[in-house]
């Protein structure tokens, strides 16, 4: 997950330059969203006023419990 104060700035990066797809069921609130690649890469933006732009978290599958590695919190897949 990617945190910004306004996502749609990072538009023309993901979807543009990357050509991130928009996946049309996420569920980030207003402000945000997601991107999937083929062969299952996928990116999500947060619109986070109250923190610096950058990387939230990282889901992991397999994961037995949230971590946090300098900083960045490492999260089991779908928490």
């Amino acid at each position: 997950m990617l945190r910004a104060p306004d996502p749609a700035a990072l538009l023309p990066l993901y979807a543009g330059l990357l050509g991130g797809v928009p996946v049309a069921d996420a569920h980030d609130g207003p402000g945000g969203g997601e991107f999937a690649w083929p062969g299952g890469g996928r990116v999500r933006i947060e619109r986070r006023s109250d923190a610096p732009p950058g990387v939230d978290r990282l889901e992991v599958e397999g994961l037995a419990a949230p971590t946090n590695v300098v900083g960045t919190w490492f999260t089991p897949t779908g928490g």
